[in-house]
């Protein structure tokens, strides 16, 4: 089958080209927006760009190839502020001093970060048939010269190929199940794109100003090759036997809630009717296929208490579809039985939505930057002559972890918690079979952002050693955008 392969080298130079955009590597829809503008531009591909481009849309998301792009520092801007309705009402009233000040009190700050590009970066899309027209992506290809914002200059070309070339760098792959969501193009986008443009066109009419609609964006899923191992995730809340009132234990006691909920998942698997091998498996006595439990303690802000209200069950991809949601689906309202009595103590709810619980939302939206919640048992000792060694022990930990070296911009050992309310390594109830292993805590600081629940060390299948978003002091690491205008309002 034929292989469309599109490069694109940005020209600043080596080490200086950069592209300023929100996500890396850049999404094929913003690729196919780019290529639709230099249709347009003098000299453009013309109508055989856009019938190559109808012909485009209809493709399978493509396979994109690129290199590792490290995050920039963030940088602010003062962009004007086009909102003049405000200047006008004080020029009505002759104001004409003030309305001079209200102008330069509009402009909009933008707080911006880029990547820096080492090298090109190549999407492969498969067509099912050879193409009607191969050159004419030889003329898209010439007329991309901006990807990202205005300064992001870059030079294209289309390639053709029989098969898909061997791949190199970083490979991202569309599948299903993968845990990036990437805007990709889809039938009937340029048809969307081209009314966009023109009710764009069309907003003032007389007195009259309309909104132009954003089109809708069709969300592809990817592999991201610098990304945590992919995790499915279930998020529970601990109730009364009644279900009438929240249940909690201190962070110190998490081991305890963890044992419950795994006994529940026993119980859970077995009423499903799963095979033996499936449930040791489950249960972490073999095999890739385990279920962690991952009590979530309420830590990290001014109210925080660290207690146990929640949980998270999670799975790599070694647990299929059908067995995961065999066992989620009869752990709610499953009861949580203390071993030593015998009585029930709790039961599992579902969450309605982690999106309106600011805890279970700390756990799991993306963030670059990222710290331990509880303890990290290491797994194992990186000593030598009796001096431990930080680095070699981080290497270890990401490694056991499945986390590419490469995807970390920072990492960090201390002994002591970052955040209020986390219990210390010592005073954290911990298994037998652990005891011995050091305890750590761990800053980690990612290129990118990428998604929880993330849960490093020996322990991370009771809880141990689980993560939490810390954004830079002073604010968020994601670009934001605010008016002085609205601020002084």
């Amino acid at each position: 089958m034929p292989v469309l392969q599109l490069t694109v080298r940005w020209l600043a130079g080596e080490g200086l080209s950069a592209f300023h955009g929100a996500e890396w590597p850049p999404s094929p829809v913003r690729v196919f927006r780019a290529l639709l503008a230099g249709v347009h531009r003098p000299g453009g591909a013309g109508a055989r760009g856009l019938q190559a481009l109808e012909r485009l849309e209809q493709m399978p998301p493509p396979v994109i190839i690129g290199p590792l792009a490290h995050r920039l520092e963030p940088v602010t801007t003062a962009v004007p502020n086009n909102d003049g309705d405000r200047v006008l009402v004080e020029y009505q009233a002759g104001r004409h001093d003030k309305a001079r000040r209200r102008t330069s009190q509009l402009k909009t700050m933008r707080r911006r970060q880029g990547w820096q590009v080492p090298t090109a970066v190549q999407y492969r899309w498969q067509f099912p048939e050879p193409d009607p027209d191969p050159q004419a992506y030889d003329l898209l290809a010439q007329g991309l010269t901006l990807l990202g914002q205005g300064t992001d200059l870059v030079a294209a070309h289309a390639d053709w190929h029989d098969s898909e070339p061997a791949r190199w760098g970083y490979a991202w792959i569309p599948t299903t199940g993968g845990i990036e969501g990437m805007p990709v193009p889809s039938p009937g986008e340029l048809e969307r794109l081209t009314q966009a443009h023109a009710d764009d066109r069309l907003r003032i009419q007389g007195e009259t100003v309309r909104s132009a609609i954003e089109p809708p964006l069709h969300i592809a899923e990817y592999l991201d090759p610098l990304g945590p191992p992919p995790q499915r995730w279930q998020a529970l809340s601990l109730r009364s036997p009644d279900a009438a009132l929240p249940w909690s234990k201190t962070g110190t006691e998490a081991v305890q809630v963890a044992g419950m909920v795994r006994h529940a998942i026993h119980r859970a698997a077995k009423l499903a009717g799963l095979d033996q091998q499936v449930i040791t498996e489950l249960m972490g006595h073999g095999g890739e296929g385990r279920i962690n439990v991952l009590p979530v303690p309420n830590v990290g802000h001014r109210w925080a208490d660290g207690r146990v209200r929640r949980v998270l069950i999670s799975a790599g991809t070694a647990v299929d579809q059908e067995t995961w949601e065999a066992v989620t689906l009869r752990l709610g309202a499953m009861e949580l039985i203390s071993e030593p009595s015998g009585e029930v103590e709790a039961m599992l709810i579902p969450a309605v939505s982690v999106k309106l619980d600011a805890v279970f939302a700390n756990f799991l939206r993306p963030a670059t930057r990222w710290t331990s919640a509880s303890p990290v048992i290491l797994p194992g000792f990186d000593t030598r002559r009796g001096r431990t060694r930080p680095a070699k022990a981080a290497k270890r930990l990401l490694r056991h972890a499945g986390i590419p070296l490469e995807a970390v911009r920072h990492i960090e050992l201390h002994p002591a918690p970052e955040l209020a309310a986390v219990c210390t390594a010592q005073s954290i109830q911990v298994p037998r079979h652990l005891r011995d292993y050091p305890r750590v805590f761990v800053t980690l600081e990612f290129h990118r952002p990428v998604n929880g629940p993330l849960v490093l060390g020996a322990g991370a299948g009771l809880g141990f050693g689980l993560l939490i978003h810390r954004e830079r002091l002073g604010g968020d690491t994601q670009p934001v955008e605010r008016s002085h205008d609205e601020k002084a309002r």
